[in-house]
């Protein structure tokens, strides 16, 4: 079990690297810099919420949700996520009634 969830931590870390720094020369407001954290790796979160692995889809959509507590460039950070595509999963999440713990997630 553990060589597959390593598996497929790797696979996700993979092009972390390429899109952290796409995502940054994109990032078209002045957010702070744990903001600024979280937006650059927003793809690698979405590309999670679609993943099959329950811990994986868990742990996406919590960073994402993060992105939500910050007050400063809340709307930009949202319109982010929006555009990102995230959204139709995380309402997908929400009928996934034998995961109660991913529907609390995907509710923010």
């Amino acid at each position: 079990r553990e060589k597959v969830l390593q598996s497929r931590d790797n696979s996700l870390n993979h092009n972390q690297s390429f899109e952290q720094k796409e995502q940054e020369q994109q990032l078209p407001f002045d957010f702070d810099a744990q903001q600024k954290e979280l937006l650059s790796e927003l793809p690698l979160f979405v590309k999670g919420c679609f993943s099959e692995h329950r811990e994986t889809i868990f742990n996406s959509i919590q960073k994402i949700g993060a992105l939500f507590t910050f007050q400063f460039r809340r709307e930009e950070a949202i319109k982010l996520v929006i555009e990102s595509g995230a959204i139709p999963r995380m309402i997908e999440i929400l009928n996934f009634d034998n995961r109660p713990y991913l529907q609390y997630e995907a509710m923010w």
